[in-house]
Formats: structure tokens, sequence, C-alpha cells
């Protein structure tokens, strides 16, 4: 009786009474379920840091094809479908997508899956990895050597739409280098699957090309940011010390490096059918 007093205890740590920051929203429903269900909570030693976020899908060969840090690993999911005993012809339902991992497992396995997420990110994806057996490799070659080839013309004058957090997120010359590639992706002949693919691998570049890194839920900003110049000029004006906490490391950026990302990410695809 005293063991089974201090797993209770154990599970009891795991609940808590306030979640939403600042009371911002009513937690009523949250505590309603959260205690519906405590008695289905699990303490385990079977996870551990790795498995239950992106780490261990740095290196994997498919499911690095996106840099998305809130994911989780495919070895997790492997886990978990074989602890619910999920057997070909099962459903299984995801409502956080997030990168598709565990639809793309649940493929793998014979396992049907539906899931849906607010990302638009999370179906591209999906259909870049569901498809790595689909792709035509000379197809991918040929728009390798295409990306390599791209010449903004000097009269060009797109603008890259944007949000207000992301005002200034990059240099002119690269800003004005992803409308262009997003314009040439649209009106080139490649195959359908090789465009969305593209775009993926523009998407997986944004962060490198960036004035920005991600920092938790935020966003970190290199001091060559227009933004942080603007910003800094308004503290000196206001008498205010140069504003630098959280900048990123300083980076290199080239109009090309867009480009020169996106054919190592195809690049790597190659590499998973080069035998």
């Amino acid at each position: 009786m005293e063991q089974m007093s201090l797993i209770e205890e154990q599970k009891n740590s795991y609940l808590v009474d306030i979640f939403s920051a600042d009371n911002f929203c009513n937690e009523d429903s949250r505590k309603f379920i959260e205690k519906k269900y405590s008695s289905k909570l699990e303490i385990t030693d079977k996870f551990n840091r790795k498995s239950v976020s992106y780490q261990l899908s740095k290196k994997d060969i498919l499911h690095s094809w996106l840099k998305y840090k809130e994911g989780f690993s495919a070895s997790l999911v492997n886990i978990l479908l074989n602890e619910m005993k999920a057997m070909p012809g099962d459903l299984v339902m995801d409502p956080f997508m997030g990168s598709g991992t565990t639809a793309l497992v649940c493929k793998m396995r014979g396992i049907d899956s539906i899931g849906y997420d607010i990302m638009p990110i999370s179906s591209i994806s999906l259909k870049a990895k569901a498809a790595c057996t689909d792709y035509d490799l000379k197809e991918i070659r040929d728009l390798i050597e295409d990306v390599k080839k791209i010449e903004i013309p000097h009269f060009y004058q797109g603008n890259l739409p944007y949000i207000n957090i992301t005002k200034y997120a990059y240099p002119e010359e690269t800003e004005k280098f992803l409308q262009y590639i997003s314009e040439w992706r649209d009106k080139c002949s490649y195959s359908e699957l090789s465009k969305n693919l593209l775009t993926l691998c523009v998407i997986n570049s944004l962060e490198r090309i960036s004035y920005t890194s991600k920092s938790g839920q935020y966003l970190s900003w290199d001091t060559r940011s227009k933004k942080v110049q603007l910003a800094n000029s308004a503290r000196i004006a206001k008498g205010k010390k140069y504003y630098l906490k959280n900048m990123c490391a300083h980076k290199f950026f080239l109009q090309k490096k867009l480009s020169f990302v996106s054919c190592n990410m195809l690049l790597m695809i190659l590499r998973l059918f080069k035998k």
C-alpha cells in the first residue's frame, strides 16, 4: 500500500492547477479532462529527451528533410504503435501532424492514418516525404542544375509578402530572390512532385538565409537587420543603450545561398536512392 501511495504521489506531481500563462484562458475544461483521464497516466522511463523531440530525426535519412524543432522522432511513434498493437488496416489519428512523422511511419507499416494541422507546411512536408520512392531521379538532377543557374533579371521588381513579425527578416537581395524563385517554381515545367519538393527545400532554407533564428517561442535577430538598426536608432534618440540582447551570431548572406542550400537538400534525396 505504501508503494501504491508513492506512485499516486508521483502521478499527482504531473498534474497542474495553472497551465495558462497569466490565466489568459479559462482552465475548467482542461482540468475536467485531466482529472477524468489522470488514472491513465503512466510514469515510465521508456522515453528520453531525444525520442520525444526532433533530436533523433536530425540524422535520419528521411525524417530530417524538414527541420521541425517541435516534432518528435519516428522511434517514439514506433514504440507507441507497438504498445497499442496497431496492425495494418487499423486507423490512427494525429490531430497535430506537424512535419507528418506519425503519418509517414504509419504508411511504412501499412497502417491507415488521418491527421490535420493548422500549418500549411504539414501538407508540403508529408507530400514530399511520402513520395520518396516516386521521384524521377533524372528530373531531380535536371532541377538541381536549373536552380543553380537561376539569375534574377536586373529589371525584376518582385516583392516578398510578409507579416509584421517577418518584416526586414532577410537582406534585400535575398528577399527578392525568395520571391523570384517562388515565381520561377510556379512557371517551370517540372512535375508537381518536384515542385513541391523544391518548395520544401526553400522553406527549410529560410532560417539559414535570414537575419533571424528561432529561440523558443520567439525570434532572435541579427544586429545587421534593418529592424534592429531602427530599434537601436530609436533607443539612442531617447538616450538609451543599443539593444543587443538575444541577437543571432553573425551570418554570411549571399544571393545564391538559397539555391546552394536547396540544391544540397535535393542532392540528399539523390543519395537516398544512390544504390
